[in-house]
């Protein structure tokens, strides 16, 4: 980043697995327009399309009517995309720990997410509140 304004956008996107290219899409683009270095956007793209899926298949369980906000906000430090979501609450930082002998075809994708980036969830409080998930990644420096 080339300036210590911070800056952020954000755009609300269908709950459905066909939305996932567009959702990565919106946030390449942000990252791009902010100066994020190549290596964190693809970080922060990764992990937020394995955490959208998850909210899509597992929160909303692929039905329509679901809703996922998503606002990339950067700034000289770092990177964080907020995942803003109505489904039943799914928890994308409890992942397995993986032993290599045991290792499936399948079901690693959160492993990798928590690898990628800083992810902290706030499930929401009331039927009619958000949940929050929040991905960050640090600049390199």
């Amino acid at each position: 980043m080339s300036s210590d304004i911070a800056r952020s956008d954000t755009e609300t996107f269908d709950g459905r697995l066909e939305e996932l290219a567009r959702i990565r899409s919106f946030i390449e683009q942000q990252c791009r327009r902010f100066g994020v270095p190549e290596r964190t956007a693809w970080a922060l793209v990764i992990a937020c399309d394995e955490i959208c899926s998850n909210i899509i298949r597992h929160g909303y369980r692929l039905q329509p009517g679901g809703r996922i906000r998503v606002c990339v906000h950067c700034d000289d430090i770092g990177c964080t995309v907020e995942l803003r979501d109505t489904s039943p609450p799914f928890d994308p930082t409890r992942s397995i720990e993986h032993n290599r002998i045991q290792l499936t075809v399948g079901g690693h994708g959160l492993y990798l997410a928590n690898r990628a980036a800083a992810i902290t969830y706030v499930p929401a409080d009331a039927p009619d509140k958000e949940n929050l998930t929040r991905i960050a990644v640090t600049f390199d420096r």
